[in-house]
């Protein structure tokens, strides 16, 4: 399995990488296949956000690290280094650049 990450590097620059993640089967119910799981990932809270249609973004760091995952809609993100991506119903993507110019998004 992969998601995308947007992080910076220590130039300040943007860019999209993608992770890969060894999902390990494990069974949850008895009599039930088992079902692919992938290493935890520590988390202090969660916060739940909703973005509008309108919802537009300038050049920005993220204000902290998000998984960000689209349930409706889209929303197309651009790094400093110019690569646009867009993320549709059922896509997830991590935002890890905290520090740097960051990306805009719409």
């Amino acid at each position: 399995m992969q998601y995308p990450r947007i992080f910076a590097t220590t130039d300040g620059e943007s860019h999209f990488d993608d992770v890969d993640i060894h999902l390990e089967g494990v069974k949850l119910l008895p009599g039930r296949p088992a079902v692919g799981t992938g290493p935890p990932i520590p988390t202090g809270a969660a916060t739940l956000l909703h973005l509008g249609a309108d919802w537009k973004a300038t050049w920005h760091p993220t204000p902290k690290h998000w998984f960000s995952v689209t349930l409706t809609g889209e929303i197309a993100c651009t790094t400093t280094d110019g690569e646009m991506r867009r993320s549709g119903p059922g896509n997830i993507y991590f935002l890890d650049d905290a520090t740097g110019k960051a990306l805009t998004a719409r």
